[in-house]
């Protein structure tokens, strides 16, 4: 496939991930809950992480009339416990799930940084829900550019995808992903997801391994829906950015702890953009490696 090449979006209406019916699966997914220490005292709260810890079950129960979100869906615990509500980029598709006569939810992991908590859902399908998650968030459209950028700036396709994006236009193939197992959409899915959210890009130390970056469109002023993949300018500067950031984490790993302007001095570079610095405050002032 030439990388390089510049796809022109279809004509025709986006597809929608519709896989070919196959016998149903026993399947788990996780997802999460949030919310919880605005739902609990101190009390519960410790009572909860007990619950977590046992993997207890957990009752979903739809919030139509709240007042901030519509399609709300709150979490109890086994005693009745109002304990949170499902992240809201999930709620659309497990509201569909919970139809089905052998959904199951169970506490799975407390993350106690982010203040919420891990579930696991139990249920049998036919249908990838890591895919059916990824489509709730973006389009076959915007997949397709985060593929076409993630093969310029580095990265290595997976086997499996053989044949799924087109070498031609930004369009995906749904009859073949659909042929796939439900393990194998689910592990595509996942690793789609990533590549959304961060760049591939050749390890500074060891040009035989590659290393991921944090990547948020934002900060160039586009997102997967706007950015513009004929824009060579545009491209080319996020790539060498990428490379930086790269340099710049790797060399944090190696304990280096200066602030991004000490690293800039280091490097030599005068007057380094506002966007690399953008990023690369976000991995110092979040302390992220």
């Amino acid at each position: 496939m030439d990388t390089r090449k510049i796809p022109v979006e279809p004509l025709s209406p986006q597809l929608t991930y519709e896989p070919s019916p196959s016998v149903p699966q026993t399947v788990h997914y996780q997802s999460r809950i949030t919310g919880i220490k605005h739902c609990l005292d101190e009390k519960q709260y410790e009572e909860f992480e007990n619950t977590v810890f046992r993997r207890e079950s957990v009752r979903l129960i739809p919030e139509p009339e709240n007042q901030f979100d519509g399609n709300a869906i709150a979490a109890y615990t086994a005693y009745g416990v109002k304990c949170g509500y499902i992240a809201r980029e999930e709620t659309a598709m497990i509201k569909s799930l919970m139809e089905e006569p052998d959904f199951k939810v169970s506490l799975f992991y407390m993350d106690f940084m982010a203040g919420s908590a891990k579930i696991e859902i139990t249920v049998s399908t036919s249908v990838s829900l890591y895919l059916m998650k990824l489509f709730c968030q973006y389009t076959p459209f915007e997949l397709c550019k985060a593929n076409y950028l993630y093969l310029r700036w580095g990265g290595i396709p997976d086997s499996t995808e053989e044949g799924i994006f087109s070498p031609d236009e930004l369009s995906m193939d749904f009859d073949r992903l659909s042929q796939l197992e439900l393990m194998y959409q689910d592990r595509l899915a996942q690793e789609w997801e990533e590549r959304m959210k961060k760049a591939t890009v050749e390890n500074p130390t060891n040009k035989k391994f590659k290393m991921s970056v944090p990547l948020d469109l934002s900060v160039y002023g586009t997102s997967w829906k706007e950015i513009d993949v004929s824009n060579q300018p545009l491209l080319d500067l996020i790539e060498i950015e990428n490379k930086m950031l790269a340099i710049y984490i790797r060399m944090r790993r190696q304990g280096f702890s200066g602030t991004p302007e000490e690293f800039m001095d280091e490097m030599q570079v005068e007057s380094p953009n506002e966007t690399i610095m953008k990023r690369m405050h976000y991995i110092y002032d979040n302390n992220r490696l």
